[in-house]
């Protein structure tokens, strides 16, 4: 879970490849607990490029779900008001039959490394 408070943000990052018995990691799956009513600010922020170029802020609120490719760099904006709950999974496959990024229904290409001003993190 990834639980934010006023003040709270995610510095950008992208995940790393988890391998264990089952495979590996390929996408992150993050489901909003939170009804989006009740916070300002927060919004997932996806990047491209080692420029820190936005391509897109998300408010995932309840009962939105975004699925994304490890590569990608994505970090949250600073939570203003209210308090804010996702669950963060991540999808394992089968070493076997991880799937081709250019298979996936969006588009994975051009991504860095980056950094990004925002400086806190927080889980529960």
């Amino acid at each position: 879970f990834n639980y934010y408070r006023p003040g709270h943000a995610m510095c950008a990052h992208f995940d790393i490849v988890k391998r264990d018995s089952r495979g590996s990691s390929q996408l992150a799956l993050l489901i909003g607990l939170t009804d989006p009513d009740k916070f300002t600010g927060g919004e997932t922020v996806l990047f491209e490029d080692n420029r820190i170029t936005e391509i897109d802020q998300i408010k995932i609120g309840l009962g939105t779900c975004l699925i994304f490719d490890h590569s990608i760099i994505h970090g949250s904006s600073q939570l203003v008001d209210g308090e804010k709950l996702l669950l963060r999974l991540q999808l394992m496959y089968d070493d076997q039959e991880i799937p081709d990024p250019d298979d996936i229904t969006y588009n994975l290409e051009g991504l860095g490394l980056c950094e990004h001003p925002i400086d806190s993190q927080r889980y529960i």
